[in-house]
């Protein structure tokens, strides 16, 4: 330890390395840049090991720089493992009727999403080979499930209503009488 006068009744001790053998000896301070490779597909907590980049000690071999990915949440997509996971909102004609959405991927590319049948609330649509490249793999990726959501209009005039209601007159109403015991129109 040496200790240095910095001001009048104040010392500041610090440790100083210097070789036992010939006090000329001492650990220069250098700055290095060292490049890591970010791999698409890398997941959160993976480490890179840089090896002998870390504080030398006198006598001793350099330790290893270990660099910990952390990965931000994206605004969109949510990542489980290899897989994504997006949610998307249609409007109920479509959903009733059929869609085609143009979904922008992460690496800009477009994933198209097609639907002839109906699209339930909460449905989930599993698309392989859309996730997120696998780590140990260039071409092999995980799955993209999409996670629909049903936008109802807020309120129906009444004229609206009776169109709904003769359009939906073939479907069998059997699910209130299941579920309610009896459902009549408002």
């Amino acid at each position: 330890m040496v200790t240095k006068q910095v001001g009048p009744g104040m010392f500041q001790q610090f440790a100083q390395q210097e070789c036992e053998n010939c006090p000329n000896v001492k650990l220069v301070r250098e700055v290095t840049t060292l490049t890591a490779d970010i791999e698409p597909g890398m997941y959160d907590g993976m480490q890179l090991v840089f090896h002998g980049e870390s504080d030398a000690i006198i006598d001793h071999e350099p330790g290893d720089l270990v660099l910990k990915i952390e990965t931000e949440e994206h605004d969109r997509f949510r990542r489980v493992g290899d897989d994504l996971h997006v949610g998307i909102r249609v409007a109920l004609a479509d959903a009733l009727t059929g869609l085609r959405a143009v979904l922008p991927h992460l690496d800009g590319h477009e994933v198209i999403i097609e639907r002839s049948q109906v699209t339930h609330p909460e449905e989930v649509v599993t698309i392989p080979g859309e996730g997120m490249p696998l780590s140990n793999s260039v071409s092999q990726h995980g799955d993209l499930h999409v996670h629909f959501t049903v936008e109802f209009p807020s309120e129906l005039s009444s004229a609206d209503k009776k169109a709904v209601r003769k359009l939906f007159s073939s479907v069998p109403s059997d699910i209130c009488s299941r579920s309610l015991g009896h459902c009549s129109p408002l």
